[in-house]
């Protein structure tokens, strides 16, 4: 089925959320993401948009500016080209999506629910001089490499975490479709064992498993040692924070300090790119943070 798009019906998505991108051989992209209550797989090409010059050579503009070897710094003016290029394809497919979709968000009853929506794939072609999308269903096959998944090392095994089906676990009766992530979590999981292996912190038990607290009893000069103090033993149990910046640090009611996102990348500004997922980036963001808390101090 092909549905030509009309222009007003780009301007605006609802809700989403982007689940996976990737470019690769010549002008070839692929991009997955949850709207109107469906999950959209979206294969685009150069090929496919022949027969339209402008459509072409906006696809193809923001691809190059995606491959470019220039370094990105975000800013006010200048979007991530990632980003960018991902909005362009959804706005440009957001006609079909509309169509297609629900206008209620699916209510979800099992994990097996939200990792197995109603999913089609969507390929934008140019006929006859216009933009028109063709829709299809994927294979059960393809379902599931859509599907996130996590293969679990056997040390994690060692700790006794319980493995449970995703069609066994049974969510809150209101949970909607935008209410939870596909992204996986192995990493944050794998750091969770490691910390409560040491036994050097107590770890918060949530069902993100995210968050790491050391007691403190002064609310004066405390927070820098104690934020050096919880890097210096993961260091020393061979655990990176990673994403170390203040947005990732809590202070509760009763005064304990919570570092949190184990989930690994960095914040630019915080850690420099080339220093990604080292103990030195850690350090790096922890001077920063210093000098950030100083000059908060002092306003």
């Amino acid at each position: 089925m092909a549905q030509p798009v009309d222009p007003l019906a780009t301007e605006s998505l609802p809700p989403y959320e982007i689940l996976h991108f990737m470019y690769g051989v010549g002008t070839y992209a692929e991009l997955t993401i949850l709207c109107y209550g469906k999950r959209f797989h979206i294969t685009i090409s150069a090929e496919n948009l022949q027969g339209d010059p402008n459509v072409e050579s906006e696809y193809l503009s923001l691809l190059r500016k995606l491959d470019s070897d220039e370094p990105f710094e975000q800013n006010d003016d200048v979007g991530d080209p990632m980003e960018e290029l991902c909005f362009w394809i959804a706005f440009k497919c957001n006609s079909e999506m509309r169509v297609l979709g629900s206008e209620r968000q699916p209510q979800l009853h099992t994990l097996y629910d939200w990792f197995y929506p109603d999913t089609l794939i969507l390929t934008p072609k140019i006929i006859d001089g216009r933009l028109n999308v063709q829709s299809s269903t994927p294979s059960q096959q393809f379902l599931q490499e859509l599907t996130p998944n996590v293969e679990l090392p056997s040390s994690i095994a060692d700790f006794g975490i319980p493995v449970v089906p995703p069609s066994k676990v049974l969510l809150p009766h209101d949970t909607a479709g935008g209410d939870l992530s596909q992204r996986p979590t192995k990493q944050p999981m794998s750091v969770k064992t490691q910390i409560e292996k040491y036994q050097y912190c107590s770890v918060f038990r949530n069902s993100a498993c995210r968050a790491l607290s050391v007691r403190q009893r002064y609310m004066s000069s405390w927070i820098f040692r104690a934020i050096r103090n919880m890097i210096e033993k993961l260091h020393a149990a061979g655990i990176v924070w990673g994403d170390a910046k203040p947005d990732n640090i809590l202070v509760g009611a009763d005064d304990n300090l919570w570092i949190i996102d184990f989930g690994g990348g960095y914040t630019h500004g915080w850690v420099d790119e080339d220093k990604e997922g080292t103990m030195e980036g850690d350090s790096q963001a922890l001077s920063r943070i210093v000098n950030f808390l100083l000059d908060k101090s002092s306003e």
